[in-house]
């Protein structure tokens, strides 16, 4: 399916919404390492289950992670590197502005 620009720009901006939150990105970054169930990742950021599930819908809907079943536990990942990718760029965006800023650079 080819999208038309419109269709794009709404695409991204859904997608870009979905990483919009800081608990998100983690799961993100934490899931560039390994998989990982519900609980474990609740474990690793210090929230709730429920609220790691809540999470993890968001960017499930968004196609941005992936679930495997294995045995009675679900193991998420991330669905496309490209997708890491571009956090990561981002990520060392802001760090270099930031370094700027502290240089009196801008």
């Amino acid at each position: 399916m080819i999208l038309s620009e419109p269709q794009s720009f709404k695409m991204q901006a859904e997608f870009c919404a979905a990483l919009s939150h800081e608990k998100r990105l983690q799961i993100i970054w934490l899931l560039q390492q390994d998989e990982y169930s519900v609980s474990e990742l609740g474990s690793k950021l210090g929230i709730s289950t429920p609220n790691v599930s809540q999470h993890l819908k968001i960017l499930k809907n968004q196609n941005i992670i992936v679930d495997t079943k294995k045995g009675q536990q679900v193991y998420y990942h991330i669905a496309n590197l490209k997708f890491l990718e571009g956090c990561v760029i981002i990520k060392e965006g802001i760090t270099e502005m930031q370094l700027s800023k502290s240089q009196g650079l801008i």
